[in-house]
């Protein structure tokens, strides 16, 4: 028998009392086979744990459909299967040698010794939280029979309306790769977005929730700044690193960060769940979409500058789409106190909730 067969009648239970003992005593005595062993019973583990999680991915793909009619989400990037990506008709002695070859890198990596970010200080804001999978499962079956309570995501954060047509504004880093995206706020049920259009460079992504009716959005009474601000400027946020919405203010402090002009920096303290929310002037004009912080340096915060947002909605290829994602252009809030702005604005700011599978 070959020892890849013995090694797999051993992990399934297949092999008898006598033949198990025996098993047992060779790996005992011989490093070489304890070695092969375990190498081959990492592969296994790792070919079940991805297994499963693809298992997830179907089950919430067939949870939309039931709901929604259609698969919500649209990937970003199309994801290769396991196989693809890792196991070729080169044997399974090779297929083990790559999986030993990805556990050494990720035991690295966590360790901190390589894949590590150039940028270290710089941290995005979503906010992770601990959820199964059978309650993220559970989570979205609520929603989509309405139910009035929820399990939690397993990440959040915060998106906003472009315009009254159910286009919504967030950061890319909270929604990438995800399976499933509802919004929500105090005046709106968990409605179901999907992703029509993304930016790396500046960390945005465009979501559209098809039940615009149910949000009953009026026009919006902020408009996107067309200009760059200038430091010294007060300016304030809104968003949710907690269950309710949260007011922070500060001023511009540096027009980039760390040499990359696509962000601001502001001071601003910011926490994980703000990623994807509105940066307003004073005027309470968008001047931004919040991203990320300087952990270093508390109270420091970045955002991607909506001068360049304007010029990505302006030259989307999709003509159509383009068309959709006029942003409003008329201010009603300037001349208001700060207190009568935040009210007039809340009701376009959302908590994202966001269900991801770990891969």
């Amino acid at each position: 028998m070959r020892n890849i067969d013995l090694f797999d009648d051993y992990l399934m239970g297949h092999l008898n009392a006598e033949d198990k003992k025996a098993f047992e005593t060779r790996l005992s005595e011989d490093a070489a086979l304890k070695s092969e062993f375990d190498t081959h019973k990492k592969f296994v583990k790792t070919f079940q744990a991805n297994n499963a999680v693809q298992n997830f991915k179907n089950k919430l793909k067939s949870i939309h459909k039931d709901a929604f009619g259609t698969n919500n989400i649209k990937h970003i990037h199309q994801e290769k299967t396991f196989f693809q990506k890792y196991i070729k008709p080169t044997g399974m002695a090779a297929s083990i040698a790559i999986i030993a070859v990805i556990t050494t890198i990720t035991v690295l990596s966590t360790g901190g010794y390589v894949m590590k970010k150039q940028n270290s200080n710089y941290t995005q804001l979503e906010k992770q939280l601990q959820t199964s999978q059978e309650a993220i499962i559970e989570g979205i079956e609520n929603i989509a029979k309405k139910k009035p309570t929820y399990i939690p995501a397993n990440f959040m954060g915060t998106g906003f309306a472009i315009n009254n047509k159910g286009y919504f504004i967030t950061s890319l880093h909270l929604v990438r790769n995800c399976d499933s995206i509802f919004i929500g706020n105090a005046s709106a049920e968990r409605l179901g977005a999907r992703i029509v259009h993304t930016d790396s460079k500046l960390d945005i992504a465009i979501l559209k929730i098809d039940s615009v009716n149910a949000l009953n959005l009026r026009d919006l009474p902020y408009s996107f700044k067309s200009n760059a601000s200038d430091l010294g400027e007060k300016i304030f946020t809104l968003g949710y690193p907690s269950q309710d919405i949260v007011y922070g203010e500060g001023t511009i402090s540096s027009a980039s960060r760390a040499g990359d002009t696509n962000m601001y920096q502001i001071s601003i303290p910011v926490n994980p769940g703000n990623s994807g929310g509105p940066l307003l002037d004073e005027y309470g004009n968008i001047i931004g979409v919040v991203s990320g912080k300087n952990q270093n340096a508390e109270g420091t915060g970045f955002a991607s500058k909506a001068v360049y947002i304007n010029e990505l909605l302006k030259n989307i290829e999709d003509k159509e789409l383009q068309k959709e994602l006029t942003p409003n252009k008329r201010n009603a809030l300037k001349g208001m106190k700060r207190s009568e702005q935040i009210k007039r604005i809340t009701p376009f700011v959302f908590n994202v909730y966001v269900y991801k599978a770990s891969n």
